[in-house]
């Protein structure tokens, strides 16, 4: 009955330390004794370079980033009369200045309007698939959650056969 007892709390103790141990690293990160461990290794390969006169080696790489730009570009022209001498044909010249720079201007616009409007579709798309990602992430976490009492519900009975069988082993003993 003892070892039987014994077994039990053994088993349920590991299953309850085991969980527990898993939720720990997923909330908190690696504990104390594996930043330690971490440490210790980090220690001994530069004691063991120093003592075979190793250098440490530098590793080099190179990136590249491209970057775009969609849309129109910005064009003005302005064009004078040469020749023209009356004030009327140079008033006339400005007037069709003006008229030219105002179209331009408004294809612009309408340039500017198509390309905010192409940017908030595609916001609209990234937003969507961050909300399908953070419904996807909290059904994993619910998941493992669900996984973890699954296990933890596994280990207490465990533990408590255990106490109740070496109880009654000594009981009976005595």
């Amino acid at each position: 009955m003892n070892l039987t007892g014994g077994a039990f709390e053994i088993a349920g103790f590991l299953f309850v330390s085991i969980d527990l141990y898993r939720l720990q690293r997923n909330e908190f990160g690696p504990l104390w004794f594996e930043r330690a461990l971490v440490a210790c290794r980090r220690t001994i390969s530069r004691m063991w370079r120093k003592l075979t006169r190793q250098t440490p080696t530098t590793h080099y790489g190179s990136a590249s980033l491209g970057l775009s730009k969609s849309g129109g570009t910005a064009k003005a022209t302005l064009r004078l009369a040469t020749g023209a001498k009356s004030l009327e044909d140079r008033v006339a010249g400005l007037e069709a200045n003006l008229g030219e720079l105002d179209k331009e201007v408004e294809e612009q616009r309408l340039e500017v309007k198509q390309e905010i409007r192409h940017l908030q579709t595609k916001l609209e798309r990234a937003l969507t698939d961050l909300q399908g990602k953070q419904q996807q992430s909290e059904a994993e976490e619910r998941a493992r959650r669900r996984q973890s009492l699954k296990f933890q519900w596994a280990g207490i009975p465990l533990f408590l056969f255990g106490v109740i069988f070496s109880v009654a082993g000594n009981i009976i003993s005595c």
